[in-house]
């Protein structure tokens, strides 16, 4: 959780990619005018300050496991919790002390100052009101997210067989970002690819649908050492795929070179260059999913 957005109002943005609480963004405003109104309510309600001091509490455990280098105050908590309780291990439910501390707060300053002056209280009302309907959830600000417009993505969705884009599809391990790249991509190519919970592969194990490609000699073509293996994944029903120009020279390069070397060039366009696989093997047989012999074991 970020501090600043607790009291500043962000960009709403969806969660998306494979570490979903990094992604979220504008929910956690409680609002300017909230805060303005408790600290007026300080200088004349003492009362109010265990409420407070609730609300940073809330705040302080719903940042997170660390504090730059060091373990934050949920960090310390998280340890035992999930001795105890696994409920109490995730930072953002403490948001509701937050929500709790506060608008009881608030409730008291008003109340506290409503007798000190006729107009006072309701200006405090209206200053809610109008924060609450300009930037708070009055607003009803629609979560929002920036989709690829380049034409030869749409074009693949009257194509058949998935699609790979290059670089992210198999660099999940080293950039946090690149399942959101992915997922993007397919909302507007429509095809199935290896993303999270919406394409073509479950987790294996414990880790993201790029580990198979990788296995296929992904990581060796990304760092020049090797080349992908797009026989098999031709083989597995994969028809195309996309070089995502806005990323370096090099990546770019090592994608023509590395990748999609054997490939033919199917469509181009400013920001993505698209490559048909070869055709599958006739002897191919039936395609093995990468995770068919996979048994997930819930935790108790």
């Amino acid at each position: 959780m970020d501090a600043v957005g607790l009291i500043w109002p962000e960009k709403v943005v969806w969660a998306l990619g494979g570490m979903d609480s990094i992604h979220l963004q504008g929910r956690d405003y409680v609002g300017l005018s909230v805060v303005a109104i408790c600290i007026a309510g300080c200088i004349c309600y003492r009362r109010l300050l265990p409420w407070l001091l609730l609300a940073v509490l809330g705040a302080l455990l719903a940042s997170g496991s660390k504090w730059g280098d060091s373990a934050s105050l949920f960090g310390l908590l998280n340890s035992i919790a999930d001795r105890l309780a696994r409920a109490l291990t995730q930072p953002t439910r403490y948001l509701i002390l937050v929500g709790i501390g506060l608008s009881i707060a608030t409730g008291l300053s008003v109340m506290a100052w409503q007798t000190r002056g006729r107009w006072i209280a309701p200006i405090m009302w209206l200053s809610l009101l109008v924060d609450g309907v300009l930037f708070g959830g009055l607003s009803l600000r629609l979560p929002s997210v920036t989709l690829p417009t380049d034409s030869c993505l749409s074009a693949l969705s009257m194509e058949e067989g998935g699609v790979l884009l290059w670089p992210w599809d198999g660099a999940d391990d080293q950039d946090p970002d690149a399942t959101i790249e992915t997922r993007l991509a397919q909302i507007v190519h429509e095809r199935p690819a290896p993303s999270i919970g919406a394409g073509s592969w479950p987790l294996v194990g414990t880790v993201f649908p790029g580990h198979a490609l990788r296995q296929l000699g992904w990581r060796d073509a990304l760092d020049g050492k090797g080349q992908l293996d797009i026989q098999e994944l031709s083989d597995w029903g994969y028809r195309f795929g996309v070089i995502d120009l806005s990323t370096s020279r090099t990546t770019v390069q090592l994608g023509r070179d590395h990748a999609f070397h054997s490939s033919r060039l199917w469509k181009k366009c400013p920001d993505y260059e698209i490559y048909a696989l070869p055709e599958p093997r006739a002897n191919k047989g039936t395609p093995i999913h990468p995770s068919v012999n996979f048994q997930p074991v819930l935790e108790p």
